[in-house]
């Protein structure tokens, strides 16, 4: 929830993670939900992606534009994490390509111990 971080709002992980978001996703909203001081609602995606970067201390962000998709990298972060989200044409399902995306970008991130 926006304005409810909860127990894991820290930056005491290690963690990559990568995940992909459809624009027109009818369940659970790209952009996110609500935006009232009396329904705070979810974070979009991106909001949700740019939060936990700056938890992590991310020091870069990319955004690369596709024909189907739009991918953002958080990076050199202080807790040696790499944050990716895509944005894609599908609803709320899983876009062709996906697992051609998702181990393309496995190969460019670092192990952590």
């Amino acid at each position: 929830m926006r304005g409810e971080p909860g127990k894991r709002a820290s930056a005491d992980f290690d963690f990559n993670m990568y995940f992909s978001h459809g624009y027109d996703d009818t369940v659970i909203p790209f952009a996110g939900s609500g935006s009232s001081w009396s329904d705070p609602g979810y974070m979009g995606a991106v909001e949700a992606t740019l939060r936990l970067g700056v938890s992590a201390g991310c020091k870069r962000d990319k955004v690369v534009a596709q024909d189907s998709y739009d991918q953002r990298v958080l990076s050199d972060c202080d807790t040696g994490s790499t944050f990716s989200v895509i944005g894609d044409e599908v609803g709320h399902g899983v876009p062709n390509g996906w697992s051609d995306l998702m181990l393309d970008w496995f190969e460019t991130v670092s192990a952590l111990e």
